[in-house]
């Protein structure tokens, strides 16, 4: 894979980010991707509400970046979000079995338990969550 991928399957977008040349870049653009599609989603709507996000990376300082990145764009752009932050794709996928529902996760590829790619089947074909955007992160390249 060149830096970065977008794939759409029926009415949710997938983009994968490897950060080949700059790792920063490449996280905010994905960050940003897939915020805009929220919003795009959500002005269709008429909907003006709180965004909940999911994070998820085994990575404490990915969270920690990613989260901050997207309390800084909440406040610049008057946008409420809920972040919720995961070590791992397991309990996220337990949360989604209680009925949690996330408007937007951010989930890295290669973490321990589940990996990421088996957490985004899990929720499209097992939980059949069409509607949920994923955006893949991943820090090594070959994805």
């Amino acid at each position: 894979m060149v830096n970065g991928r977008i794939l759409r399957n029926k009415n949710a977008s997938f983009l994968l980010v490897s950060p080949a040349i700059n790792h920063l870049f490449f996280l905010l653009f994905g960050i940003f991707y897939g915020i805009m599609e929220i919003e795009r989603e959500k002005d269709k709507k008429g909907a003006h509400c709180v965004i909940r996000i999911a994070v998820v990376d085994d990575n404490e300082m990915i969270r920690k970046q990613v989260k901050r990145f997207l309390n800084t764009y909440a406040l610049k752009n008057s946008v409420v979000f809920e972040i919720y932050t995961y070590e791992d794709g397991h309990l996220l996928t337990l949360d989604i079995n209680h009925e949690m529902h996330f408007d937007l996760i951010y989930l890295d590829i290669e973490m321990p338990i589940q990996n990421g790619i088996q957490v985004g089947h899990w929720i499209r074909e097992i939980a059949q969550d069409e509607w949920m955007q994923i955006v893949f992160i991943s820090g090594k390249d070959g994805y």
